[in-house]
């Protein structure tokens, strides 16, 4: 919806997106947030010449299960 022209569809997407991903829903990603944290510093441990591929397997990680919960 961030690209969506400001309408009465732009507030349902909203109010849908506020409602799995708002302030009172922060502490649902905690755990998914700790586990993809614990393998990103893992991985930098083990082979730290490459640290751009793990912080995008990171990102890609941690993305990817919020958005498919």
């Amino acid at each position: 919806f961030g690209f969506m022209p400001y309408g009465d569809e732009w507030r349902r997407h909203r109010k849908v997106f506020v409602s799995k991903f708002g302030p009172g829903n922060v502490h649902i990603f905690n755990p998914i947030q700790e586990r993809a944290v614990a393998q990103l510093l893992d991985r930098m441990l083990r082979t730290p010449k490459d640290f751009l591929d793990h912080l995008r397997l990171y990102v890609e990680i941690s993305s990817s299960k919020v958005y498919t919960r």
